[in-house]
């Protein structure tokens, strides 16, 4: 199955697509790809190799850098929900970049891949901006239905364009 959302509004968009997969799909994962992320060839093969081999690993991603300068990975660290309920993260820095398969708290949904266990335990429509960012609520909702983020540091994507006003 291949689906593409006409919106541009994120949220609205991987709403969308998550929504279809999980009400009309037969297939066992869901590949998410952002239109402006390139992965390198074969992404999808290297990914699924990764749930293929452990059973615990039942949502993976490569990772790529923000569009702004200084270009840190979009990979984050848990820290707390603020007397708002905003969710407050903290990036990784350019030392904490790893080498092959790893466990992380939360990373931009640009490129992952999602077992349908994953997909059906946080229901249809997963992403939301009212508490901070709709990828990285995205990683909450994952792991508050108790699966593991993983990220395979040896899979870097590049992220076309460059936020500069």
């Amino acid at each position: 199955d291949t689906l593409f959302s006409g919106s541009t509004y994120l949220p609205e968009a991987r709403n969308f697509i998550h929504e279809k997969f999980v009400k009309d799909s037969k297939c066992e994962y869901l590949m998410m790809l952002d239109s402006d992320v390139i992965p390198p060839p074969n992404v999808e093969h290297v990914l699924m190799r990764h749930m293929e081999a452990n059973r615990e690993v039942r949502i993976v991603g490569g990772w790529y850098r923000k569009k702004d300068e200084p270009y840190p990975p979009v990979v984050c660290h848990w820290r707390k929900l603020d007397e708002n309920h905003i969710e407050q993260w903290e990036q990784y820095t350019e030392e904490e970049i790893g080498e092959g398969l790893g466990q992380v708290d939360g990373a931009g949904a640009g490129c992952w891949l999602m077992h349908r266990s994953v997909a059906e335990a946080i229901g249809p429509k997963p992403y939301n901006m009212n508490q901070g960012g709709e990828d990285l609520h995205l990683c909450r909702k994952v792991t508050a239905a108790g699966f593991k983020l993983w990220i395979d540091w040896d899979i870097r994507c590049a992220h076309a364009g460059v936020a500069v006003a």
